[in-house]
């Protein structure tokens, strides 16, 4: 049985998979499956992934049985009913692994247990495509990690509970820099509300049953399109209100659905934080994450990020 088993699912993107699936191969740490699940594609993405299968037998090729798009997470599921490694780590179609990345995972896997494992990540902004919410964000989200390795005193690395970071915001800014023992996987649902938030869905999720670990080097290069959802509904990620309206909207509905969700784990005393955080409307929750980053950054520069990306 492999060590990892690898998933990429994949919707038109003939034009990037080859990058990704080459990333993969070229790893160093060998003793991997590769799954590729493609969600119906209208382009040449089956044909690429075949390519590439009839080269290296350790690679599978997937499709939902009506040939149609049945979004992320159904295509996820395809592919972890069928994975066999201890861990399964994710890589969208259109982003890049650097070479040691499977490696220096399974190092801090093996050196902290944690359930779900994921590295920083470098931003490749396409023609048309703003980074200024990401700019912001995945810096600060990356050194909230860097100081709960450092509170964790257990190692390099350090692995850490999460319970309530991911009731606050994504922890995790994309799939292709995280894995996550497939046992958990498959031990949480990937139906998520909103089926453009399936990630963070997931680990919180996860965060009630495991500890995570960080990885400081960017070892994933993550795509970003000007027409992808994350860069169109982030808070205030476009120039038009209609955005932030679309975002809120969609905040709303995930937060009804992780409250039915969660609201069921949290029965002991020292839960009740999270219980009576849960019970809050979403304002409150968009409000703390606001107040985040303003401690995070101050609040001219909060201020200084929200006109510019407003303009």
């Amino acid at each position: 049985m492999p060590s990892i088993s690898v998933i990429i699912p994949s919707y038109n993107y003939e034009s990037y998979m080859h990058e990704a699936i080459k990333s993969v191969l070229q790893q160093s740490w060998k003793d991997f499956e590769l799954i590729i699940v493609d969600d119906g594609s209208t382009d040449n993405s089956v044909t690429v992934a075949r390519f590439f299968a009839e080269q290296d037998q350790r690679i599978t090729v997937l499709q939902h049985q009506d040939g149609k798009n049945h979004g992320l997470a159904a295509t996820l599921q395809l592919g972890a009913a069928e994975a066999k490694g201890e861990y399964i780590a994710f890589l969208e179609a259109d982003d890049i692994w650097l070479p040691v990345c499977l490696e220096q995972r399974m190092r801090v896997a093996s050196a902290t247990n944690a359930g779900v494992i994921f590295n920083d990540v470098e931003v490749l902004c396409m023609e048309g495509a703003s980074t200024a919410w990401f700019d912001v964000y995945v810096p600060r989200i990356m050194r909230s990690h860097s100081r709960r390795v450092a509170d964790a005193k257990n190692g390099p690395y350090g692995s850490y509970e999460m319970r309530g970071a991911f009731l606050i915001e994504n922890q995790i800014p994309t799939f292709s820099c995280a894995m996550i023992r497939r046992s958990m996987l498959l031990a949480c649902d990937l139906n998520s509300p909103v089926p453009q938030w399936v990630d963070r869905w997931l680990w919180c999720q996860a965060a009630q049953k495991t500890t995570f670990a960080y990885i400081p080097p960017k070892l994933t290069r993550w795509r970003l399109h000007s027409n992808s959802f994350t860069a169109r509904c982030k808070p205030f990620a476009a120039s038009k209100l209609a955005s932030f309206t679309q975002y809120t909207k969609s905040a709303s509905i995930f937060w009804r659905g992780l409250r039915t969700e969660l609201l069921p784990n949290y029965t002991r005393k020292r839960d009740c934080w999270y219980k009576y955080f849960l019970l809050l409307p979403v304002w409150a929750e968009l409000a703390i994450r606001f107040c985040v980053q303003i401690q995070d950054i101050g609040i001219k520069a909060t201020i200084k990020v929200i006109l510019k990306k407003l303009s």
